[in-house]
């Protein structure tokens, strides 16, 4: 009895197992769709170890029952209580079914393992991409504000020097005006100043010619005279010489 007293309790143990395995295999379901943490796998392996468990204490009630139906004794595998009563059978064929139920919910919960860490592998992937992509769409965004704070800064660039160049066209302008002005202004000086130098110089050769025409007269009729006593000093002369030599003419 107390044999049996301690199937009947791993039994409920079992079952309740299988009913909060039932319920967090519910809840993951519900969390697949979801983004699922790092503990949520580290759940699902504790399951694993906690059905091991009880697959590997009712495993050799399996076995025994076997035993029992292919005729073998109970005994030989202690399965009498101290008061010498047989396990029913109908208890060691629903611990079996109970063995059964566990293996194939093992072999479910690795299934659902493998296609949650499939999963996990998934979304962390798309966890970290779409991190990427909030990264990148700051860069962005601090990038865009860049460029254009460099389009105001390109658009006041060209304006002052627009303004600049407007300024340098209304100096030129202004310069040349100015350097018209001055060059007319100097050759209309000019000129009058040859004009008046030129009058000047031909006043000075007038009042030169006057004065040195009364000159040139008075010498030339000093010349005339000189001249004049020149050819009579000569006849003179050759009258001496004809008379010295007695030459007839």
């Amino acid at each position: 009895m107390q044999l049996l007293a301690t199937v009947d309790s791993q039994v409920k143990e079992a079952d309740d197992d299988i009913n909060d395995i039932i319920d967090q295999l519910n809840s993951l379901r519900k969390d697949k769709e979801g983004a699922v943490a790092v503990g949520e796998a580290v759940t699902v392996d504790q399951i694993s170890l906690i059905l091991k468990k009880q697959l590997e204490s009712l495993l050799w009630i399996d076995q025994k029952s076997v035993q029992d139906s292919q005729g073998g004794s109970l005994h030989s595998f202690g399965m009498y209580d101290d008061a010498k009563e047989p396990i029913n059978l109908s208890t060691l064929k629903r611990l079996r079914t109970v063995a059964l139920a566990i293996k194939s919910t093992q072999e479910i919960l690795d299934k659902q393992k493998l296609l949650l860490d499939g999963n996990l592998s998934g979304l962390e992937n798309a966890h970290n991409l779409s991190s990427e992509i909030k990264n990148l769409e700051i860069l962005n965004d601090i990038k865009s504000k860049e460029v254009d704070y460099l389009k105001r800064m390109c658009t006041k660039k060209r304006i002052a020097l627009l303004k600049l160049n407007d300024e340098r066209k209304r100096q030129v302008f202004r310069i040349c005006s100015q350097i018209y002005t001055y060059s007319s202004y100097s050759i209309s000086n000019v000129q009058e100043e040859s004009r008046i130098v030129l009058k000047a110089c031909l006043s000075r050769m007038d009042v030169r010619y006057e004065s040195i025409v009364p000159i040139l007269d008075i010498r030339q009729k000093y010349l005339h005279i000189f001249t004049q006593l020149g050819r009579n000093r000569r006849r003179i002369l050759l009258k001496e010489l004809i008379e010295i030599f007695r030459i007839k003419v």
